[in-house]
């Protein structure tokens, strides 16, 4: 390994002493070379790679088999290299702590972390819950600290309380975040924020507890619980960004109509019932600057999708999903995009929209198993008033097929290729096919090209007869 490195950078002996230092800086940022294989190459590389603290500032702990005292000290030495440089530090614990040797030393490395909380810049967190909550800023005077991931893998301390209320991360991420009694963390400077887990009528107290926030994500909510108190009612000015995802179809009242988001741009809602009142009760408050919505098929039909974005007359993005769901039922969904025209040009059973449907729509997506009715695209293009012909500033239709690797095809027909030529020189339109391999990884095609090669080799096929 040394002689690979010599032979690789020899030209650093031959340079100034911060060139040098530079290079290795570099080298352990973006080649993952470890700073004490760089140390190990010769007696002047050992100098620059003890004197150069910005090599020593990102530091992974993968503990996959007991912890000794020497790898403990090995650690401690790695940070007393990095001086006041800000640390970035990910430690995943995965070897179990069950004898008081492991307990010992795992609480020794905790408090070696704990003496640098001054220089955290991003502290990312993988283990039991007993560990997590022993660690503390008690230390900090200056909080330095950008970024911070708490997952806890064994729920060994439900309802304990978090002791880094000194530090104020900008971007935090919390796993199973119904173990913590999050009160103990300093929420004022977070602007990014993800939680999963966490009790419907916990929401709200949340966002609270957090000022600034402008990006918020919530996974796998869970129903609300008794223990959690009152629901407190809120008005977030600053949020403009929201993801929230339910654990089982719900609608979502006790948070939807508890929260007004008057600055809200994005929103992403899934397992929520739009057939309930909830929903558009918070639309109604929250909806005037909405530019992006993106919701699931499973979620309703046709008449609730169309009463929820009446709601949002300035939204840009309309994501669809199609999930596990049939497909099929949205017909009267498009139709109504051209309901507000006058009978003599539509075709539909629905009643009049007195206004269009998605005036200011500039960008529609959607994916899906199924199959998606082509025929539909005409609704997007249509004028949004009967006195002029001036159409929805709409730029691009993305269509994706969802299919697991080994699955046939989804082609076009020969009469889908030909109506959507027809609108190429009006908007973009994109139809992609995505693969799931056995491995978990993906690959995408282009399924109009798919398609209109499949249509020539049948051509030729057909001719060679």
């Amino acid at each position: 390994m040394a002689k690979h490195h010599r032979g690789r950078f020899f030209i650093v002996d031959h340079l100034p002493i911060e060139l040098s230092s530079a290079v290795f800086v570099e080298c352990v940022s973006h080649q993952f070379i470890s700073p004490f294989t760089l140390a190990a190459v010769s007696q002047r590389w050992r100098e620059i790679a003890w004197t150069t603290p910005g090599i020593w500032t990102f530091l992974p702990i993968f503990v996959r088999k007991r912890l000794t005292p020497m790898r403990v000290d090995f650690i401690a030495e790695w940070l007393s290299r990095s001086g006041s440089l800000p640390l970035s530090i990910l430690c995943n614990v995965f070897y179990p702590i069950d004898t008081n040797e492991d307990l010992s030393q795992m609480y020794r490395l905790i408090d070696i972390i704990n003496r640098h909380s001054n220089h955290w810049y991003s502290l990312e967190l993988s283990m039991p819950s007993s560990l997590l909550i022993r660690f503390n800023d008690t230390l900090n005077v200056s909080s330095t600290l950008h970024q911070l991931s708490l997952r806890p893998t064994i729920p060994d301390a439900l309802g304990s309380t978090l002791s880094l209320s000194r530090i104020a991360p900008q971007v935090v991420l919390i796993r199973n975040g119904i173990q913590f009694d999050t009160r103990g963390l300093n929420f004022n400077c977070v602007t990014d924020l993800s939680m999963d887990y966490v009790p419907e009528n916990r929401l709200t107290t949340i966002l609270e507890s957090t000022p600034n926030l402008r990006k918020c994500r919530f996974a796998i909510v869970e129903p609300s619980s008794p223990n959690q108190g009152p629901i407190i009612r809120i008005s977030h000015a600053r949020l403009e960004s929201l993801q929230i995802e339910f654990l089982i179809p719900t609608s979502g009242e006790d948070f939807f109509n508890n929260v007004d988001l008057p600055n809200l741009q994005h929103l992403a809602v899934k397992r929520v019932e739009f057939d309930a009142d909830a929903l558009p009760y918070f639309l109604s408050r929250s909806a005037y600057r909405l530019k992006s919505f993106e919701c699931n098929e499973e979620d309703f039909d046709s008449d609730d999708l169309i009463r929820v974005l009446k709601l949002m007359p300035s939204l840009e993005l309309l994501i669809i999903s199609q999930g596990d769901a049939e497909g099929g039922h949205l017909q009267d969904f498009y139709s109504a995009l051209h309901a507000h025209l006058p009978p003599r040009t539509r075709t539909t059973h629905i009643p009049r929209l007195t206004a269009p449907l998605l005036p200011s729509l500039r960008a529609f997506k959607w994916s899906g198993k199924g199959s998606f009715p082509w025929g539909v695209i005409p609704s997007f293009l249509v004028p949004i008033s009967a006195r002029d012909s001036h159409p929805r500033p709409l730029e691009n239709i993305q269509v994706s097929y969802e299919r697991e690797e080994g699955q046939s095809i989804p082609y076009l027909s020969k009469k889908d290729i030909t109506q959507l030529e027809k609108f190429r020189d009006k908007i973009k339109l994109s139809c992609t096919v995505l693969y799931r391999m056995d491995n978990g990884l993906f690959y995408e095609e282009d399924l109009l090209k798919l398609s209109q090669n499949r249509l020539v080799e049948n051509k030729n096929l057909e001719e060679h007869k």
